[in-house]
């Protein structure tokens, strides 16, 4: 069958009705629109721009072009759909509009294999009835063993001496841990080691970047540079965006420091004006030593 020209030339893109838009529910919009065009014009698909706004508003304000498929049907007339992005978390667009996603954050808790004399109840009472290796006479700061029969590998330790449960040291005031030696404590006897429970959080935000936000890769830069650091909040002492959702708790601070270490941190330029950050927090419920991952100022 001939194609009869009529009315509208398509020599340019003409929105469809059908066009969507969705939001996840932390503040990410995504949406697609469908425009019928001419074939012979449709080659615009090669000069396709990424970061062109929404065709309808609101969205034109806070959505942009991200990717675009070409469908060529019959009688000489292409489907162009194009795909957009962008941020908004309720507010009315273009007041106050925010730069950032709420946090999209899963957790789990695992167990990895530790020093046993690295277990909190090694020397102090803290879940049990009583020290895994005693204190001897002394205390759980200044431990005092008495000499043992048994006898080290190596002949230049010389003399062990003994706590509970057959453990065994170098010095009489603890020094360092040999092993559990006495095979009549067979529930200890050979183990070097036990299963710690380490609890982890992944998450996932968007920022608002490029010629819309120069806040958003401020948040890339300050992510990247944050990676080793512990925090005893949620945003790592407000250099960073809130990580952990109120749910979870907003402050932690364990007995040996602040207890969330920002663990590793991914990019993704999602859109022209969009970035992906993945992250990974680790969870210490004794906190991380300040020394050793300190904190942002």
């Amino acid at each position: 069958m001939a194609r009869i020209d009529k009315g509208n030339d398509l020599s340019s893109p003409v929105l469809q009705s059908g066009w969507t838009v969705q939001q996840d529910g932390y503040g990410l919009w995504t949406g697609k629109c469908l425009f019928k065009l001419d074939q012979d014009y449709a080659v615009v698909i090669a000069e396709f721009e990424r970061g062109l706004p929404h065709p309808v508003a609101p969205f034109d304000t806070f959505m942009w072009s991200n990717r675009v498929t070409a469908t060529y049907d019959k009688n000489g007339v292409a489907t162009l759909a194009i795909e957009y992005v962008g941020i908004n978390t309720g507010v009315v667009p273009g007041e106050g509009e925010p730069t950032v996603t709420e946090p999209n954050v899963s957790g789990a808790v695992a167990t990895s294999s530790e020093p046993i004399e690295t277990h909190r109840n090694f020397f102090e009472i803290e879940d049990s009835t009583a020290p895994i290796a005693g204190v001897g006479s002394g205390t759980a700061t200044a431990p005092i063993y008495e000499a043992s029969t048994f006898k080290a590998k190596t002949s230049d330790v010389g003399t062990l001496y003994k706590g509970e449960n057959g453990a065994h040291f170098t010095q009489k005031t603890g020094g360092q841990f040999v092993g559990f030696l006495d095979p009549e404590f067979k529930y200890y006897y050979g183990r070097k080691s036990y299963l710690s429970p380490t609890t982890g959080f992944s998450g996932v935000i968007y920022v608002k970047g490029g010629e819309e936000s120069a806040e958003g890769e401020a948040v890339v830069q300050a992510m990247r540079d944050a990676v080793g650091f512990s925090s005893n909040d949620q945003t790592w002492n407000s250099n960073l965006p809130v990580l952990i959702p109120n749910y979870m708790g907003t402050m932690f601070e364990g007995p040996a420091g602040a207890k969330l270490l920002l663990a590793s941190v991914n990019f993704e330029d999602y859109a022209l004006n969009v970035y992906k950050i993945s992250y990974t927090i680790r969870y210490s419920n004794e906190g991380w030593v300040p020394e050793v991952y300190p904190t942002l100022t």
